[in-house]
């Protein structure tokens, strides 16, 4: 495991300051916690917890706001402990003090910082990175996680770092995500407009909507579930002003560009509030105008100095006139509740009609409100999925404030996970180090297994990893597959039903909604019925030059084909080439086809993490020109299973034998009948993997065998004969 640098002696506190310009500090505040921490207590005051603390020789602040946790024991002289706190006026004011492990204080001093990038060296890695004004400098030993999106100008990030020589020397630097980089008090506003201009290759760039320019980054989510995005489209976009610049949080298609969309939408801290509520409200600076047609809503608590608020407005000159104000979480504005607690757990149960009601998670109950916030951005709430729930304490109960989901693997440091995907980058001068697998990174140590190599870019491989306290991936094992080409990476089937198709077979068919460009080398198949409107069929394809061009297109039986609130259900299997930066939710691009995750996608992970290059199905429905998920599962990429063998195949339902050797074919199964048809005695090659809890197989293409049903074929290809792969070697 990496080493973990904490502070654990006294630092030059003044040389620290002169490297933070004086514009970033006076934007601290407590919501902000800007910085951290860790050292052993020194002394404490002597009643109570309010009052002077000296800690690792700094002194700090605590006041009757200041959170405390004991997780890792009392707070006393000689605990280790972490510090969450902002300056004041050269007084260090704790935010929250907790009790740690005590092998978390060492001898080395770190600090870590939040902020927006700004500026980075080309390509990142070593060099001088800009955080909210604030130079560190990477090195050749610089950790960088992407977990919540990439490292990007304009992303928010986390900064582990020391101060060496002068300097702010990065340990590790690591995307957050955005909420986490919004300041107390800094609106996040939302505008409905129509499209008047875009990138012109791809999403990130400038866009102009009703005539005002926003900026996407590759930070930015994108959503388009109301049909695609296109010059006069109608959207909505929430941002946030930085500088001069409207930098687009989320941008997604909507359905009403009528007279509602000269409303505006703001999130801000009410700062002045009339008597009666009537009159002139002052909201984060700005001055909004409320009448009695003004629409006021409370979900969250009364109307107050210091709440927070979402404001719709129009504007009538240069004044605000408030359509409607509603009371909002504090972590909208960037605000910390008071006495909040935060863990993470595994759903048990739930409410059944709503969410409001009674929880258990991971064996405690919490009791959610209508003023609780959920959010479903890594798939929907389902008993076993990963939430993560913040809450407080209200005599023996205790009520959530908010509960999200989360990734699995984020419920469970101590078990091994499993991935999929194409090495993208490897370290510097040997295979110690951080590797960049599927967009994200995994750290492999001296104890890590290293399988099947070389190692190299391009290489398809499976990993095994455990997360770390502080999130970082542990590789356990990392065992090499195959090169992954373009044959691979644009590879795709698909079944739904026919929606068009050319009279003489050749030409542009559309299938479960999408177009597929059939040729004269296209094989066709009508074992289950003629092709017709209406017949479901399946589609195997590549991509060539951002079309889908069909290698075989055959009739399948009509149950193959479902239906959900009678609207087709139409599937797609192949490789995740994008997704969004931060959680699920938004658009993904999956075997060359825009595929729109919703919080209700029902998510599944059994064969490995939800990344990009992950091989996965999707179940969808058509709405508006727009594929929405019903649903996506990883599964094992074709030819990574760990057993391959090649005999001659007997077929029996979705049972398929090879020598005696029973395989099961699913809808997943990419069955490549090029050379010659898949029928009974062809020659064939199978790669499979073994069902959970079977016994693992060589990977060899001896006659080992396994219990029947145990094996799963990624994929059966038809070979003209075995003989031609033994025929001896000439030398002359």
């Amino acid at each position: 495991m990496m080493r973990r640098f904490y502070v654990g002696v006294s630092v030059g506190l003044a040389l620290l300051f002169l490297l933070i310009p004086a514009t970033v500090l006076a934007q601290w505040s407590v919501a902000d916690s800007g910085l951290e921490f860790k050292g052993v207590v020194e002394d404490m005051p002597a009643n109570g917890l309010v009052g002077e603390w000296q800690i690792g020789g700094l002194t700090f602040q605590a006041t009757t706001s200041t959170k405390f946790e004991v997780e890792h024991g009392p707070l006393a002289v000689g605990a280790c402990v972490e510090v969450k706190y902002f300056v004041d006026n050269g007084v260090n004011v704790a935010t929250k003090i907790s009790t740690e492990s005590a092998d978390d204080c060492g001898d080395a001093s770190s600090f870590e910082f939040k902020g927006i990038l700004e500026e980075m060296p080309v390509g990142g890695g070593s060099g001088t990175w800009t955080v909210s004004g604030v130079d560190f400098q990477a090195t050749s030993t610089t950790q960088f996680r992407t977990e919540h999106g990439p490292l990007v100008v304009g992303a928010c990030v986390e900064v582990k770092y020391i101060v060496q020589g002068g300097q702010n020397v990065a340990l590790k630097i690591a995307s957050e995500e955005p909420k986490e980089c919004q300041q107390a008090g800094v609106s996040k506003q939302e505008v409905h407009g129509t499209v008047d201009a875009m990138p012109s290759d791809g999403l990130v760039g400038t866009w102009v909507i009703d005539g005002v320019e926003y900026e996407a980054t590759n930070a930015t989510v994108f959503e388009q579930r109301d049909g695609p995005f296109g010059v006069g489209a109608c959207v909505e976009v929430e941002f946030v002003v930085q500088g001069s610049t409207r930098v687009a949080l989320k941008i997604k298609t909507d359905d009403d560009c009528g007279a509602s969309s000269n409303a505006h939408k703001v999130y801000g801290i009410v700062e002045v509030l009339p008597a009666g509520l009537i009159g002139t409200w002052t909201i984060s600076g700005t001055q909004y105008e409320v009448t009695s047609t003004t629409e006021l809503k409370t979900p969250h608590g009364p109307f107050a100095v210091g709440v927070c608020v979402e404001v719709k407005y129009t504007l009538s000159g240069t004044t605000r006139l408030a359509l409607e104000i509603e009371t909002e979480s504090p972590d909208e504005c960037g605000l910390r509740v008071e006495g909040e607690f935060e863990v993470k757990g595994i759903i048990e149960q739930m409410p059944s009609d709503g969410l409001v009601g009674q929880w258990v998670i991971s064996g405690q109950t919490y009791t959610t409100t209508a003023q609780t916030r959920f959010e479903q951005e890594h798939g929907a709430f389902e008993v076993g999925r990963c939430v993560e729930v913040k809450y407080t304490v209200s005599g023996s109960d205790r009520i959530a404030t908010k509960i999200e989901t989360k990734r699995q693997q984020a419920c469970s440091s101590q078990e091994e996970h499993e991935v999929y995907g194409e090495i993208e980058a490897l370290p510097a001068g040997g295979l110690i180090g951080t590797w960049t697998i599927g967009g994200q990174e995994y750290v492999v140590t001296t104890t890590t297994k290293l399988e099947d190599g070389p190692f190299f870019v391009g290489l398809l491989v499976e990993v095994h990893f455990v997360v770390s306290d502080d999130g970082t991936l542990i590789a356990t094992k990392i065992e090499g597959k195959h090169a992954v080409d373009d044959d691979d990476r644009l590879l795709g089937q698909a079944y739904g039903r026919i929606d068009a198709f050319p009279s003489n077979l050749v030409g542009t068919w559309t299938i479960g909604g999408l177009e597929y460009e059939a040729r004269t080398t296209t094989k066709f198949e009508q074992d289950e019925g003629p092709f017709a409107v209406g017949a479901c069929a399946k589609v195997r394809y590549f991509l060539e030059n951002g079309t889908r061009v069909a290698a075989k297109i055959e009739t399948e039986s009509p149950g193959d084909c479902s239906e959900v609130n009678g609207m087709p259900v139409s599937r797609l299997v192949g490789f995740v080439e994008d997704m969004p930066p931060q959680g699920f939710v938004g658009t993904w691009t999956i075997g060359g086809t825009l595929v729109e995750v919703t919080a209700t996608t029902k998510i599944e992970e059994e064969h490995g993490a939800l990344v990009v290059g992950a091989f996965v199905k999707v179940k969808y429905v058509q709405q508006g020109g727009v594929n929405l998920a019903l649903e996506i599962e990883t599964h094992v990429p074709p030819e990574a299973g760990d057993f391959t063998r090649i005999g001659y195949l007997r077929k029996n339902g979705t049972t398929w034998s090879v020598d005696g050797q029973d395989f099961i074919v699913t809808d997943v199964t990419i069955l490549d009948d090029s050379r010659a048809p898949l029928t009974d005695g062809q020659p064939v090659v199978v790669n499979a993997y073994a069902a959970p809890g079977a016994p693992r197989l060589s990977s060899t293409l001896s006659q080992a065998t396994a219990t029947a049903g145990t094996l799963t074929a990624t994929r059966v290809t038809a070979i003209e004969a075995i003989y031609n792969l033994y025929l001896p070697v000439l030398v002359k």
